[in-house]
């Protein structure tokens, strides 16, 4: 069946906020027809996220080495979270000594590595370009290539952007072609 607006909220009401105090709890219109989240939104946290974001800052701070960090206990979504928030302005010997101690660059999980290969090029690490190029030949979901992509015109790398897009574009779907053409201004 077809639902719009108006039924859903019907629904809400019929079924779920049954009450007038639920119904002025939850302040329907901010959810609905509001701007961003209302004021009323949950406020979310977790211990792990938590214990991610105090061992990048103490890492970055220089009070946590690398062979500390809990790299082998954290779950993908951790690693991402880690590689996502790093500053940057890290340095290649920093970079280096992450890849060194778990091998980033050979990762199996597309979007720890997605990750890995935003905050190379932001940094301009060298040593994981051929990796990028690898996994931007052989991936062509646009969620990995425009950030990888713009990060290369952001970072003054476009000449890097246009010689692996070259190699690239013809394994890509029109659509990502389409959009990736549109980015790096490409012409043949």
């Amino acid at each position: 069946s077809v639902r719009d607006t108006d039924r859903f909220i019907d629904y809400l009401k019929s079924v779920l906020l049954t009450t007038d105090e639920l119904l002025a709890a939850v302040d329907l219109d901010a959810w609905i027809f509001g701007p961003g989240l209302p004021d009323n939104c949950p406020t979310v946290s977790s211990a792990r996220i938590e214990r991610v974001d105090a061992a990048l800052a103490g890492w970055e701070a220089g009070t946590i080495t690398t062979s500390e960090l809990p790299w082998n206990d954290w779950g993908y979504q951790e690693r991402y979270r880690f590689l996502s928030n790093l500053n940057d302005t890290m340095s290649s010997e920093q970079l280096a000594e992450l890849d060194a101690a778990w091998s980033i660059s050979s990762t199996g999980n597309n979007e720890v590595l997605f990750a890995w290969l935003e905050q190379s090029i932001r940094s301009h690490y060298q040593p994981s370009y051929e990796r990028l190029e690898t996994f931007l030949v052989e991936i062509g979901r646009r969620k990995f290539l425009t950030p990888l992509y713009k990060a290369m015109i952001e970072t003054n790398q476009k000449a890097l952007a246009d010689e692996i897009y070259a190699k690239a574009r013809p394994n890509y779907h029109s659509v990502s072609t389409g959009t990736m053409d549109d980015l790096l201004a490409w012409s043949e």
